[in-house]
């Protein structure tokens, strides 16, 4: 019994070191993390924020040691601590996103601007035109009438002169 006793004690450990030095399950905090770091912006953020983004990885890098080593507070502490500076990186490059956006909006406006100051001057040059032909269309139309007044003046005295002539003549 004691050699039964005895290899149980001495194998037991042996059998039972590898489960109870095993990794545990990943913090969710550690796997957001990761997950958030493998987002397609969070490369684009590397050319923003440079500096943020390494302080997130060497972050990154502590919590997967923590992690491994058992040290489950320190790697969701390194964790939270690392999506808030990668977070930071992140906003930086949205803001920079935005400012660009906000520069050719800028500058759609001013081109814009510029085209309905030049149409407008072209509009009003055009209504100018448009007064002067009126006018001209109005002083048209009051030479056609002095025109046709004209005429019946001219045939009336025609006539009239016929008529003194005939009276003359008799």
């Amino acid at each position: 019994m004691n050699a039964r006793l005895l290899t149980f004690v001495v194998v037991a450990p042996v059998l039972l070191a590898p489960l109870g030095c095993a990794t545990p399950p990943k913090p969710p905090e550690l796997v957001a993390f990761e997950r958030l770091r493998n987002d397609p912006q969070a490369k684009q953020a590397e050319v923003v924020a440079p500096n943020v983004m390494k302080r997130a990885d060497r972050l990154m890098t502590q919590a997967r040691t923590h992690w491994e080593d058992n040290e489950l507070s320190e790697s969701r502490h390194a964790s939270l601590y690392g999506q808030a500076k990668l977070k930071h990186a992140l906003a930086l490059h949205q803001q920079a996103e935005a400012n660009e956006r906000i520069k050719r909006a800028k500058r759609s406006l001013k081109k814009v601007q510029d085209d309905e100051a030049r149409l407008t001057a072209e509009f009003k040059a055009l209504n100018e035109q448009v007064a002067l032909l009126e006018q001209l269309q109005k002083q048209a139309e009051e030479r056609q009438q002095l025109m046709g007044e004209l005429q019946k003046q001219r045939e009336s005295a025609t006539v009239e002169q016929k008529n003194l002539s005939q009276k003359l003549v008799q």
